[in-house]
């Protein structure tokens, strides 16, 4: 027994170092080790050849080795081409996948073989190039008139229609159009080393330029309900509105149809979506709060990154638009919500109306600023409550004297209001000039100064200057509001 075991092993070795090959599976082509095939030559076609148990896995490992074989030319190609990406820039199109080239490069099995026996299988799959050449060159061409389409339409919207949202999107399609027709001219390198260019077609430079130069000019602003303050069931006095804009050059518009979210900076219990009106404002409505009774609640209102990628035919997890919505993601705003137990800051509003020569306590002025204070959720400081009662006349650098330590903000001004015209018995003009700064008491320092005429019309006098002063007060608190929520801690 043991000399016919070292026997075997000895014609084993025999065989091996003889240079006889192992016995082959019978019937096997030669196509299916060498890689050629008479009728499928390399200059007309790409072949990939698999094995496997039975037909279908033949084939699946035929296609995948002809993949793998165009993965190799597309890699030195892309390799190129990543090379003259901008370092600095956020978008790379160059990106394949597995299924990519599986949809892209469709192939055909034009041969199987199997054995007598059945348990063995092979696959020939062949990719013409020519039809390849010709289906790629009609995308590719489609794909460039799309992008070019895109643009132009993009301009349109954002410097004749001011839609800057649309815009936006159509930038983003055209985007997307030149990767499909960048990765289809590759293939149709890789696969026929023919290159198809169209130097009328806008480079990837130009469209991230023109995105980059949109969103820079985008801006998110609380513009109502910010600063107010939770009662004790978590309820908001006021809703929460949230204003967008973009400046172009000298000019500011609203954005409209602009996709928005607004959740809190902890814990997912406020999830709202919306989109901005005509006016670029969106309006969110809190029916409850879950506020902590002693701690400020921040609600972030951003921009809906993938409601946008959704409106412009993107998928959020396509990886050469992932930078792209982090970038549109940043854009927000806050609201800061007092807590039921929480100080506020103190606000002092002094300021004095002369109506047609008689001075006095403002009365329009002062509901109106007070009015939006107190939703603004600010303590308002009763000037009753100082040593002394302030006059107009008094310096600036006296009155902060006199309350600091009292307020942490003073609103200090006057008012002149006065009939300008009579054009009837019943209609009557009015106009009223002032100026109202906002000062810090702690640092002395002057937040904002307004000062401006304007006039009203009423039915007589004093309906017309009531008129003229409460649009004199409203256009003040719009111009000082934002420099006073800036040192009470709340982004503007």
């Amino acid at each position: 027994m043991r000399r016919i075991k070292w026997a075997g092993l000895f014609c084993f070795l025999w065989a091996v170092f003889s240079g006889c090959p192992p016995q082959r599976i019978v019937g096997r082509p030669a196509w299916v080790a060498n890689h050629q095939h008479d009728k499928y030559r390399s200059e007309s076609y790409l072949i990939g050849t698999g094995e496997g148990s039975t037909r279908e896995k033949a084939a699946q490992a035929a296609r995948e080795d002809l993949i793998s074989q165009l993965k190799i030319h597309l890699g030195l190609i892309l390799q190129e081409k990543k090379q003259s990406v901008a370092k600095d820039s956020w978008f790379n199109p160059y990106h394949f996948s597995p299924g990519n080239l599986a949809e892209i490069a469709k192939s055909e099995i034009v041969h199987t073989w199997n054995s007598k026996d059945g348990s063995r299988h092979a696959a020939l799959a062949a990719l013409d190039r020519s039809r390849l050449a010709k289906t790629s060159f009609e995308k590719v061409l489609a794909a460039q008139k799309s992008c070019k389409d895109s643009v132009a339409k993009g301009d349109l919207q954002l410097k004749d229609e001011r839609h800057p949202y649309q815009a936006l999107l159509l930038y983003t399609q055209a985007l997307l159009d030149f990767t499909q027709a960048e990765n289809l001219g590759i293939l149709l390198q890789a696969a026929t080393g023919k290159s198809l260019s169209d130097p009328t077609a806008p480079t990837a430079k130009n469209l991230v330029d023109k995105i980059d130069r949109l969103l820079d000019g985008v801006e998110l602003r609380s513009v109502r309900g910010d600063g107010q303050r939770v009662d004790d069931q978590g309820a908001l006095s006021s809703p929460l509105v949230t204003g967008a804009y973009m400046t172009d050059g000298t000019d500011r518009f609203p954005v409209k149809g602009l996709p928005l979210r607004f959740r809190l900076q902890r814990g997912e219990s406020v999830d709202i979506r919306g989109s901005t009106n005509e006016f670029g404002a969106f309006t969110a409505r809190l029916e409850k709060v879950p506020a902590d009774p002693k701690k400020t609640s921040l609600v972030i209102a951003r921009i809906d990154g993938e409601q946008v990628f959704s409106d412009a035919g993107l998928k959020p997890d396509d990886p050469r638009f992932s930078t792209l919505l982090q970038r549109i993601k940043i854009f927000e705003t806050s609201f800061r919500l007092l807590a039921p137990n929480e100080a506020a800051t103190r606000i002092l509003v002094l300021v004095w109306e002369d109506i047609s020569g008689t001075q006095l306590p403002s009365s329009v002025v002062l509901e109106q600023f007070s009015r939006t204070l107190a939703r603004e959720g600010f303590d308002l400081v009763d000037p009753g409550t100082l040593e002394e009662p302030l006059e107009a006349t008094l310096p600036l650098d006296k009155a902060i004297a006199a309350t600091k330590g009292k307020t942490d903000i003073l609103v200090l001004g006057s008012v002149e209001a006065g009939v300008s015209q009579v054009v009837t018995a019943q209609f009557v003009f009015a106009k009223a000039k002032g100026k109202i700064q906002a000062i810090s008491t702690e640092s002395g320092k002057v937040l904002a100064t307004f000062e401006q005429e304007v006039k009203g019309a009423g039915s007589d006098a004093q309906s017309a200057d009531k008129r003229a002063l409460t649009t004199f007060a409203r256009k003040a608190i719009r111009t000082l509001l934002d420099a006073i929520l800036k040192p009470a801690g709340k982004p503007s």
